[in-house]
């Protein structure tokens, strides 16, 4: 589904104002969506960072930016109760207008496109035999170790080559994902 909503910000007043502007433009970021208890309604929210590139009064070409948040509702056509819903936001059309009283204003048209999926849940997995034979023991006696990992390395084939938890190094390290988001020294513990 499409969707577009409008959105405008004061950019600049009075003495700030810029005596040329060249461009306006707005970029969305830390965009979140939920549906509402009706799951009917999606709320959108995040930040719209108006940007333009300008040359004020004294000849000196400026970029200032201004940061906006922004929540919308949009009412979807369908009952999405068991869907996920996912919204994809990006700014259109902007334009500017400097009244007469010296207000920049900018005014984005933003659109929403928005994606509805089901699924279906099923168990695929029924039962985990472990084979403490095949098990890799441990080549010395120590509780931790120093591992470089690099970017998108998974966290699962860490763990796997140190015999220990995934647990144990996502919260030895402070890991968030199941992958890691930037290369460096990581904290093995040895969990027996």
């Amino acid at each position: 589904m499409h969707e577009t909503f409008r959105h405008s910000s004061v950019l600049a007043t009075g003495e700030n104002v810029p005596q040329t502007v060249y461009s306006v433009w707005v970029t969305p970021k830390n965009i979140n969506s939920h549906m509402d208890d009706d799951d009917r309604t999606l709320l959108i929210s995040g930040m719209l960072t108006y940007s333009m590139a300008a040359r004020d009064a004294s000849g000196t070409v400026v970029m200032p930016d201004r940061d906006e948040t922004f929540e919308q509702k949009i009412y979807l056509d369908r009952d999405t109760s068991g869907c996920t819903v996912t919204a994809e936001i990006t700014a259109a059309e902007v334009s500017y207008n400097i009244t007469g009283e010296g207000e920049l204003t900018a005014k984005a048209e933003i659109n929403a496109d928005i994606t509805v999926s089901s699924g279906e849940s099923m168990t695929v997995v029924t039962d985990i035999a472990v084979d403490d034979s095949q098990r890799k023991q441990r080549d010395g006696d120590y509780a931790i170790k120093l591992y470089f990992g690099v970017e998108n390395e998974d966290i699962w084939d860490i763990a796997k080559r140190y015999s220990t938890d995934v647990s144990a190094v996502m919260e030895e390290n402070e890991l968030d994902g199941d992958r890691l988001e930037n290369s460096g020294m990581l904290l093995i513990p040895i969990v027996s």
